[in-house]
């Protein structure tokens, strides 16, 4: 089965959830073989030992005071730093999560690489034989399902739709590898840069975690 290296997520110092998703999703198309994580951070040290716990094979750690994304809405880094890691590791398959960091870097990255980019995947599938994926998208405004096969290049890049994939409960690995992958030659210095976050709590369940939504109009 084709190689694969998930682009996480971190909030607040930990994986993010659509991290989870987006590993479960890896070893649907794996067939249960552990994919690579990447994991990018201003502080990333500490993170290899959750990546692990995640059930990958092998954990990449990209460390950049520039790397604290954050939602500042500021990607040149890790455009930078992304398309530096899958040059070296050469993944057949990259996925991303449609989040605002995973809508932004995957085009830039796959425009970089030069290969094509599927955006709001709902449904993923290998062919064994050629190891070419298709993924199932929504189109015509959400009223017909279609499928997409990559091309012959790769990474074969694909932007999941978040709360599709069920992150389960995967098991550690057992004998997982931790890489602390050098991008400060690639990062240049940002031309705007992250100040500070305020979270903003909500007042009840949020709304991409609801499981039923009311809604009201005329």
């Amino acid at each position: 089965m084709p190689s694969v290296l998930v682009a996480g997520e971190v909030e607040n110092g930990a994986l993010a959830p659509v991290t989870g998703e987006l590993l479960a999703a890896a070893r649907k198309v794996t067939a249960g073989e552990r994919p690579m994580l990447a994991l990018l951070a201003a502080q990333a040290s500490g993170l290899g030992g959750a990546g692990l716990a995640a059930g990958v094979a092998r954990v990449y750690l990209l460390e950049h005071a520039s790397l604290d994304h954050g939602g500042a809405g500021v990607f040149d880094a890790p455009v930078a730093a992304l398309e530096k890691l899958i040059r070296a590791t050469e993944p057949e398959i990259v996925l991303f999560g449609r989040t605002d960091f995973g809508a932004n870097v995957a085009p830039r990255v796959a425009v970089r690489l030069g290969v094509s980019v599927a955006s709001d995947c709902i449904g993923l599938a290998v062919d064994p034989a050629s190891r070419r994926l298709t993924v199932t998208r929504p189109v015509y405004g959400g009223n017909v399902l279609a499928g997409f096969e990559f091309g012959p290049r790769n990474p074969q890049i694909a932007v999941l739709r978040p709360k599709v994939f069920d992150p389960g409960e995967p098991a550690p690995a057992a004998h997982g590898e931790v890489v602390a992958f050098d991008v400060s030659d690639a990062v240049e210095e940002p031309v705007a840069r992250l100040v500070e976050t305020v979270p903003e709590e909500p007042a009840g369940v949020r709304l991409e975690d609801a499981e039923v939504v009311v809604a009201g109009g005329r």
